[in-house]
């Protein structure tokens, strides 16, 4: 006789929850994370570049390999496009660095750096993965020294604005519908160039120049519409 009262009260819980669940799947569904806008952000990271530098007077020749690391800076502005989960986007930047080197035969200083990219990613809800690539400037100082026929140093020196272009990869998340955290690692590697020295004494020098950076974000997503 106890029997039927708990089957009965089985069989009640089970429409309740049948019914519920019924109610439950006629929602709307809740959309995903549209990446979709502009945004505008800072970066801050750690960068080391790879410096090798032969310089020639008549028919002496010195090679100086050197690395120099430091810290980096600055800030990101750039929009995306999200159709299904392919994004679709373009970004510039500009970070101030504290890279610099020096020893006997070889100083340098890597002080900044612009760089202008496209980028193309997969994204699923709030996670974005991406690959990016393009070109850049870097404002970068050095002077190479070696001897000349007599055993007398002589020294070449050049500041300027070196092109480079530049790619990588990273990832984002939405943190907030309009707060998006990234980690981002790029290389960066200055095109082949060559500088004559500033003394009476002929000599040139030649340098290859790359950049590895790993840097983190945080940028505000203002959307189409602002």
């Amino acid at each position: 006789m106890r029997i039927a009262p708990a089957l009965a009260a089985v069989v009640a819980a089970l429409c309740s929850a049948q019914a519920a669940f019924a109610q439950a799947s006629q929602l709307p569904p809740v959309p995903f994370y549209d990446w979709t806008g502009v945004y505008l952000g800072a970066n801050l990271g750690y960068a080391s570049a790879s410096i090798t530098d032969t310089t020639t007077s008549g028919g002496t020749s010195t090679s100086s390999s050197q690395t120099m690391a430091g810290f980096i800076g600055g800030g990101q502005l750039g929009a995306n496009f999200q159709w299904n989960h392919t994004v679709f986007g373009v970004e510039v930047d500009a970070d101030a660095s504290s890279q610099k080197t020096s020893s006997n035969t070889l100083t340098a200083t890597m002080s900044s750096f612009v760089t202008a990219r496209a980028r193309i990613g997969y994204a699923y809800d709030r996670l974005h993965y991406y690959v990016t690539g393009g070109g850049g400037y870097v404002q970068f100082s050095s002077s190479g020294t070696t001897t000349d026929s007599t055993g007398a140093p002589v020294t070449t020196t050049g500041t300027s604005r070196r092109t480079a272009w530049v790619a990588g990869a990273g990832t984002e998340s939405a943190v907030t519908p309009n707060v998006i955290l990234r980690l981002e690692f790029l290389y960066l590697q200055l095109l082949d160039n060559t500088q004559n020295s500033a003394s009476a004494t002929p000599a040139i020098s030649s340098e290859r120049v790359y950049n590895i950076i790993g840097r983190v974000g945080l940028s505000y997503k203002f959307g189409w519409g602002g």
